[in-house]
């Protein structure tokens, strides 16, 4: 299938775009300020900045996965319907 969109794009994408609110967020949660919460418990400090860093990758892939997979869903199934690719030209 020839896209004109990959996975490397959005996850670079969500990556970059990520990076500055979760560091906001982790240097909040280092100096007491705001917890950062994972699976229902808040974490501050050295801690909480680290869980933040960790939430950057992830938090990337699983959004680039989501918009991937349906738009080749949904390209795949306009090439069925119209016979051609919606990048084609």
């Amino acid at each position: 299938m020839n896209n004109s969109f990959s996975f490397r794009f959005f996850f670079l994408g969500y990556l970059f775009f990520s990076i500055p609110f979760f560091l906001l967020i982790g240097i909040l949660s280092l100096f007491h300020i705001t917890p950062v919460y994972f699976n229902g418990k808040p974490y501050v400090g050295f801690i909480g900045l680290i869980t933040c860093l960790v939430f950057i990758p992830i938090f990337s892939l699983i959004l680039s996965s989501i918009n991937w997979t349906v738009l080749s869903i949904g390209n795949f199934m306009h090439k069925i319907i119209f016979r051609k690719n919606i990048f084609d030209r």
